[in-house]
């Protein structure tokens, strides 16, 4: 994997809230995914491209929906990777203690662990996503709701994730 050498470009809105301008597709990504829960089912999906909106699991929508796209990107050779969204509004972070909530946040490769993602369990059905900073997974809370982190469980399906190519 290469290294996310660009910066995302920023824009305020009419009601000032800031959103990610359209991506600046200069970095050297990997392929586009899709990140499909594998029980009880549903794709990783972004409802806005503003920064700090928490990603969702929705039902897997038709190819064109680029809100459900991702790619995985992070330093050569090291296990851990970001996991940027493909309509620009950053990499997946984790926000403060206690809640720690998944949220969008401009991507920083170089010193944010709370971006960095791993590979917990390779499962029969799915893998675990787990966070660096926290060192819990990715979890997929309720259908619409937002995504959480939670203790990284082998028996909890919400934690299995499975990627697509797009």
């Amino acid at each position: 994997m290469a290294t996310l050498g660009a910066a995302m470009s920023v824009a305020a809105t009419a009601t000032g809230s800031v959103e990610a301008a359209e991506p600046v597709h200069t970095m050297n990504l990997g392929p586009e995914i899709i990140l499909a829960n594998s029980e009880p089912g549903g794709c990783l999906d972004l409802p806005s491209k503003q920064f700090g909106t928490r990603p969702v699991v929705a039902v897997c929508d038709q190819p064109g929906n680029n809100s459900q796209k991702w790619m995985r990107t992070g330093e050569g050779g090291e296990p851990y990777f970001n996991i940027y969204s493909w309509i620009g509004a950053g990499c997946m972070d984790v926000g403060p203690a206690p809640a720690h909530n998944v949220v969008m946040s401009p991507c920083n490769t170089t010193t944010s662990t709370s971006q960095r993602w791993s590979i917990q369990n390779r499962l029969e059905i799915g893998a675990q996503l787990r966070n660096n900073a926290t060192g819990t997974c990715l979890d997929y809370g309720a259908r619409g709701n937002p995504v959480v982190l939670t203790p990284c469980s082998v028996a909890s399906h919400s934690q299995r994730w499975d990627s697509f190519l797009y």
